[in-house]
């Protein structure tokens, strides 16, 4: 079922159906009754001034509309320059914490993901904590290991996995790691010459 709305650029009156209209509304876009009216409106161009340098620019009345800041630009090296002057960033902005992005961290730790990491590597959050049998084949299915093992081919894999295992099954309640503790154990194994202890872990991996 079709409903009426007001054509933006004539004025005059059209007909769609809702959803369409809610999309255009939701995605910024404007409403026209017929093709017509949609390819006056973005080809009708207007003489105008850059926002930044001043200098005499032609655009399109959409390009226009579309202006978040109402000004328009003659180049991208105008429109950063203008970014710059205006807009709010660094210890400006309302979210700074010390360099940080509080909005994003606070959203964070309120759905219980710890932050710590944030910012050094790409990371997948699971907040439901994963279980031992879920680490330990993590670590029977781990590249790294297998890659060591081709490294040092002394090593005994299944002694390799179960010194692991002790280590992760005694400190499994104060991970805050999740599964790239594996990696790190891993690490510290085979740097340490085959084994890892627990105060090592302790000092490197939790807190």
């Amino acid at each position: 079922m079709k409903v009426n709305f007001i054509c933006d650029y004539c004025g005059g009156e059209g007909q769609k159906r809702p959803q369409h209209l809610n999309e255009n509304k939701r995605l910024g876009h404007r409403n026209y009754c017929s093709r017509a009216c949609m390819a006056k409106d973005r080809t009708h161009t207007l003489h105008t001034e850059c926002g930044s340098c001043g200098v005499s620019v032609e655009k399109s009345l959409a390009q226009v509309k579309r202006s978040k800041s109402g000004k328009v630009f003659c180049s991208r090296s105008c429109a950063c320059s203008y970014n710059n002057k205006h807009l709010k960033f660094g210890a400006n902005h309302p979210n700074y914490d010390g360099g940080r992005s509080s909005y994003r961290e606070r959203a964070l730790r309120e759905l219980g993901v710890k932050t710590e990491f944030l910012g050094r590597v790409g990371l997948i959050y699971n907040l439901s904590k994963l279980s031992i049998d879920s680490m330990r084949a993590a670590l029977v299915n781990s590249k790294l290991l297998e890659n060591y093992l081709k490294l040092f081919p002394k090593a005994k894999r299944d002694k390799c996995i179960e010194d692991i295992m002790v280590q992760v099954e005694k400190t499994f309640e104060q991970n805050t790691l999740g599964i790239r503790v594996i990696n790190t154990l891993l690490h510290q194994y085979f740097i340490n010459g085959g084994k890892v202890t627990e105060d090592k872990v302790n000092n490197t991996t939790f807190t």
